[in-house]
């Protein structure tokens, strides 16, 4: 492979590379079957909990905390993601002792838990 290129001065440079294997590509995780959000970790909790869920498919997510008024607490993330397993902490650190739920949602999916902070 011979790679060309212009460097801060604008003077040509060419850098070349053998290849020293070919490269034999493992799936490090296999891609989950359907959404699913697990329960948190621990539960009751004081001050983190671990949230984890599952996505089929990429696909724009959030996950989001709210109070047993159904208050708004925190986002924790919104934004589009690849199929995947994944997981998030959560620091209820700021918040009074209570019920919250963790809401999973995106347009095909929605589902939520309960956890419980103790302090």
């Amino acid at each position: 492979l011979r790679l060309q290129f212009l460097d801060e001065t604008n003077q040509c440079n060419e850098n070349k590379y053998q290849r020293d294997s070919y490269l034999n590509i493992q799936p490090s995780t296999l891609i989950p079957e359907q959404y699913k959000l697990y329960p948190s970790y621990p539960n009751p909790f004081n001050p983190t909990t671990r949230i984890s869920f599952d996505m089929p498919k990429s696909d724009h997510i959030s996950l989001d905390i709210y109070n047993i008024n159904g208050q708004h607490i925190e986002n924790i993330i919104n934004k589009y993601l690849p199929a995947g397993h994944y997981k998030f902490d959560f620091n209820g650190r700021n918040l009074p002792s209570g019920i919250y739920f963790t809401v999973l949602q995106s347009k095909k999916f929605y589902q939520s838990n309960k956890v419980i902070l103790i302090k």
